[in-house]
């Protein structure tokens, strides 16, 4: 993908929801900017040493609308917390 993610690790989050399905074109995946825009928010989060729910969390656990900033200020203080 180009990511410097494993093709492997795509494939799970593809599968358990965390990234939307791609169109396939010849048998090869075509992302949206959407999904491309996730997959770089759950490298970083990956980065950042959170775990998986906390991921999906991150990308899922908010109401529609919510700005990207609080989502990643909560997500944070909360793994703060666990670290601390």
């Amino acid at each position: 993908a180009g990511s410097g993610i494993p093709a492997s690790t795509i494939r799970y989050w593809e599968n358990i929801g965390v990234l939307p399905t791609p169109v396939r074109t010849s048998g090869q995946r075509r992302y949206s900017q959407d999904a491309l825009d996730r997959l770089a928010v759950l490298r970083l989060a990956q980065e950042c040493g959170f775990r998986l729910d906390e991921m999906r969390h991150l990308l899922h656990g908010f109401s529609p609308g919510v700005p990207a900033s609080r989502r990643w200020q909560e997500t944070t203080v909360r793994k703060r917390m666990e670290i601390d």
